[in-house]
């Protein structure tokens, strides 16, 4: 708890809303010594999809933790809806990106409430029945079915819905800490839908 972030907020205010333009020009990282990112420029626009492929150790995910600020950048190399991304406070960097790691991390509850979280909704049942479904669990009674909406429709954009049909109670399954039940395609599956569930822009 003493040791200090190496990455620290920018000192610049929040802007009011994103809208998820990010745009990189020349950027340069080098991480333990090695250059990993060499004058890259990048432009992600509202409403487009873009791929970025290359062999393996070519950078790809050093450069999707750049972009969400997860390494430091240096300054005046990335702009989120034109503000320096260095001077910007972390928290709105991160609510404005949907960002899905490659090793998710989930925890010991149902799969709805896993996706629930990438909004930050404590639950993802309706009228705040997350405590029933823990109880109901561990005791193994009914399980109530109503899940929120949008929970629903991030599961099925993220491709889960063939996964959730084999399991005893679909979206409401409860999972075991760091996912251990879930095969790891599955897990990836989920922290999409976590991604997608939530309001970033990005």
């Amino acid at each position: 708890l003493e040791v200090a972030p190496q990455i620290r907020d920018g000192g610049a205010a929040a802007p009011t809303a994103a809208r998820g333009e990010l745009i990189a020009r020349g950027l340069s990282l080098s991480l333990g010594g090695r250059p990993i990112l060499r004058d890259l420029d990048l432009e992600l626009r509202p409403g487009t999809i873009t791929a970025i492929v290359g062999h393996t150790g070519a950078g790809k995910s050093t450069l999707a933790d750049a972009l969400c600020r997860l390494v430091d950048v240096p300054a005046n190399t990335i702009w989120l809806d034109g503000h320096d991304l260095t001077t910007l406070p972390l928290s709105y960097i991160h609510h404005a990106i949907g960002y899905a790691p490659q090793e998710a991390f989930l925890f010991s509850t149902t799969i709805a409430d896993n996706i629930a979280m990438g909004y930050g909704a404590g639950t993802a049942l309706p009228r705040g029945r997350g405590e029933e479904v823990g109880r109901a669990a561990a005791s193994s009674d009914e399980l109530p079915r109503e899940v929120s909406p949008r929970i629903a429709a991030a599961a099925t954009a993220a491709g889960l819905d063939r996964d959730l049909a084999a399991m005893p109670e679909g979206i409401l399954t409860v999972v075991g800490e760091r996912g251990i039940t879930l095969s790891g395609g599955q897990r990836q599956r989920v922290a999409l839908a976590r991604a997608l569930a939530g309001p970033a822009p990005l």
